[in-house]
């Protein structure tokens, strides 16, 4: 697991090590999935308050993650994806 700013810790099978390199996270926020089916207050909270109006997709996400992953320069990012509900 690395954190989202360098240095990162990378274990492989010669331990843990200190490494330094791309560290970028994606933070969703609430994502259509068969987990996320019940929670009808935080559908409703998207739905009614995000610019988007609704949950992400998790092709939503995927795209967000080959933002990321296509960057050669971004390092040390944290990528919200939560259809704008941080701006409200």
């Amino acid at each position: 697991m690395c954190p989202s700013w360098p240095p990162c810790l990378k274990i492989s099978k010669e331990g843990v090590q200190e490494t330094w390199g791309y560290s970028n996270a994606v933070a969703p926020g609430l994502v259509d999935t068969p987990l996320a089916a019940d929670w009808t207050e935080a559908q409703a909270l998207w739905q009614r308050q995000a610019p988007m109006k609704r949950a992400a997709r998790p092709e939503d996400i995927a795209q967000a993650v080959m933002l990321l992953l296509t960057g050669d320069y971004i390092t040390g990012e944290i990528l919200l994806s939560d259809g704008g509900l941080n701006l409200t």
